[in-house]
């Protein structure tokens, strides 16, 4: 699994420059972690089978041209529009956008009946 977060508010994303195209640097991550290239915190190199599926998760604002970068890689919107989905049949992975708001939406609600047990404000 390979997430990459992105600074909120960025929407400096580019379709011609690596560094500012998070789903090519997803992409770039997986092709090193399958030539074991990849290493560690601690310096060791990753070692992963060649045919493990990857998952790959980008958190980011939804902007206008995150959205075009989804879209040029064929990703498919989500029902609820906060994100896109897709799979790399190249790379054999499966890869989500998933929205700041979306997450944090996800997450409470996922966790309501933990903060009502805890008599915690649910937000």
């Amino acid at each position: 699994m390979v997430i990459e977060f992105k600074r909120p508010g960025r929407d400096d994303y580019s379709d011609h420059d690596l560094k500012r195209n998070p789903i090519a640097q997803v992409y770039n991550y997986i092709d090193l972690i399958r030539k074991g290239e990849a290493k560690d915190k601690d310096g060791q190199e990753l070692a992963t089978q060649k045919n493990v599926p990857f998952y790959g998760y980008i958190i980011a604002d939804m902007t206008k041209n995150l959205q075009r970068l989804a879209e040029n890689a064929s990703l498919i919107r989500t029902p609820d529009n906060m994100g896109y989905y897709g799979y790399n049949q190249n790379r054999d992975a499966y890869i989500e956008i998933i929205s700041y708001q979306k997450l944090v939406a996800d997450a409470q609600k996922r966790n309501q009946i933990l903060f009502k047990k805890l008599n915690l404000p649910t937000a």
